[in-house]
């Protein structure tokens, strides 16, 4: 036998002995408040993340004004995500180990359910310079709506303890260099950075080490890049490390092909042979570009996406 019974906000059938146990909750502890559970899906968050006046990394992240949340973190999008603080509907979030960290990545996750994610996923990713050199890196974050982002949105303005005034870009677009010019009013030029095109940084400072962030929403589709590459500034268009060897472009060069990092201070070459690439194997930190050169163009079309999520 089963009757109706309106019980934690919602119309449910229960058994005669549950409603009997419900009956004697109710009668032995008059004070007995009945949880109640939301009747409404939970909204995933929206995450943006941008520079705060000390070249912080700031996540701002939005979700239903009366829902909880919970911020996480991984410093590797294959390894499991850590919970840094709860929130409701919304949070600005500075993190405060952004400095020690080389890279690291934000969601959120709806309390109510654990299986709904945020809509995107955003972060960061540390290019180091040192004293009186340049930096060589590789886009890998996009811009807010998985666009490729363009100078000013993947590195920011002018803002303290990020890139003084004068600091030039240079951007490889697959055919050419395309160079950005910071000034006081903002940058002078402003190209796109591609998937899977690299670029140099020149700071207008020889005495000042430190490192430079990227920031953005994380790919989290496969992305398709620019064909016939072949003696080009390129490299892995997503936010992770890469066993150089482990690449499509490393196993697509024919024999003879040089591959070339710049280590901050030089430029080490390794070259394909019947044997492989020359040298102990190279692993490629997120956002490191290299140097390829061929011979011939290889026609890279897709670039398959490392993780799961997002």
């Amino acid at each position: 036998m089963q009757r109706t019974r309106f019980v934690f906000g919602a119309l449910v059938r229960l058994p005669m002995l549950a409603r009997l146990a419900m009956l004697v909750l109710l009668t032995c502890f008059p004070g007995l408040t009945p949880l109640a559970v939301s009747a409404t899906p939970c909204a995933p968050a929206t995450l943006t993340i941008d520079l705060d006046n000390q070249g912080v990394p700031v996540v701002h992240a939005t979700g239903d004004p009366v829902l909880a949340y919970v911020l996480q973190a991984t410093g590797d999008l294959l390894a499991p995500w850590l919970t840094l603080a709860p929130f409701t509907g919304s949070l600005d979030y500075v993190d405060p180990d952004a400095p020690l960290l080389p890279a690291r990545y934000y969601r959120a996750v709806c309390v109510e359910s654990g299986a709904v994610l945020s809509q995107n996923a955003v972060g960061y990713v540390k290019v180091k310079r040192l004293a009186g050199q340049r930096a060589m890196a590789i886009g890998c974050l996009n811009a807010p709506g998985g666009l490729p982002p363009t100078v000013s949105q993947l590195i920011g303005g002018l803002v303290e303890g990020q890139i003084p005034l004068g600091t030039t870009v240079h951007v490889w677009n697959g055919v050419q260099f395309e160079s950005a010019v910071l000034g006081e009013s903002g940058w002078i030029n402003d190209p796109l950075v591609l998937p899977g095109f690299g670029f140099w940084i020149d700071v207008d400072d020889a005495n000042d080490p430190h490192d430079i962030y990227m920031i953005g929403e994380v790919p989290t589709q496969e992305l398709i890049v620019v064909s016939d590459i072949q003696d080009d500034l390129v490299g892995v268009p997503y936010p992770v490390d890469v066993v150089w060897d482990d690449t499509a472009l490393a196993g697509m060069a024919p024999f003879g092909s040089t591959m070339t990092i710049w280590n901050g201070t030089t430029f080490v070459d390794y070259v394909k042979s019947p044997m492989g690439w020359s040298g102990n194997p190279v692993t490629l930190t997120a956002g490191e570009a290299v140097f390829l050169s061929t011979g011939v163009e290889l026609n890279l079309n897709t670039c398959a996406k490392p993780y799961d999520w997002p």
